[in-house]
C-alpha cells in the first residue's frame, strides 16, 4: 500500500521529490541553534493552526505555512538563511503538520481509508508541500541577490 501511494504521480511531485531535496538540504551544512528553535516553534504553530475539511467526496487540510513566514521575515531583517536550508525546514515543517493531523484523524475514525497518509500531498503541483518550500528557497535567493547588488552599487566614500 505504501509503495502504491509513493508511486502515484501527485505524490512523486508533492512529497517524494521535495522530500529528497529536503534531505539534500539538511545534508549540506548544519542549521544554527536559532534556526532549529524557529523551526520547532513554526512547526508547532502550523500544527495548531491547521484546519481539516472532510466531506463525503474530499478530504482537505489547510496548513498555515508559518516557516515560510519566518524565513521571509528573517531575510527581511538580514538574517541569513541558505536557500537549501529554507527549503528543507519549510518542507519538513509542513510535512510534519500534515502527517500529524492525518494520523490524528485516522485514530479518531474521521478519515475513511486504510491508511492515514493517503491524502498527504494529494494535490500534486498545487500542494503546499510543493509550493511553499520552493517559495522559501526563491525568497532566500532573491534576498541574497538584492543584498549583493545593493552592496555593489554603493559608492565608496573616504
Amino acid at each position: 500500500m505504501l509503495q502504491q501511494y509513493l508511486l502515484t504521480p501527485e505524490i512523486l511531485i508533492a512529497v517524494v521529490g521535495p522530500g529528497l531535496v529536503a534531505l539534500w538540504g539538511f545534508g549540506s551544512g548544519a542549521l544554527t541553534a536559532r534556526q532549529w528553535q524557529l523551526f520547532a516553534l513554526a512547526t508547532m504553530a502550523s500544527v495548531l493552526t491547521a484546519r481539516w475539511e472532510v466531506t463525503s467526496d474530499a478530504q482537505q487540510l489547510f496548513i498555515l505555512p508559518v516557516m515560510l513566514a519566518v524565513v521571509s521575515y528573517d531575510m527581511y531583517r538580514h538574517r541569513a538563511w541558505r536557500a537549501r536550508h529554507a527549503y528543507a525546514v519549510t518542507f519538513l515543517s509542513l510535512w510534519s503538520a500534515d502527517m500529524l493531523h492525518a494520523a490524528n484523524l485516522q485514530a479518531m475514525g474521521v478519515l475513511h481509508g486504510e491508511v492515514f497518509y493517503g491524502g498527504v500531498g494529494g494535490a500534486g503541483l498545487l500542494d503546499g508541500l510543493f509550493i511553499d518550500p520552493l517559495a522559501a528557497a526563491v525568497i532566500c535567493r532573491y534576498a541574497r541577490w538584492r543584498q549583493r547588488n545593493s552592496m555593489a552599487a554603493r559608492p565608496v566614500t573616504i
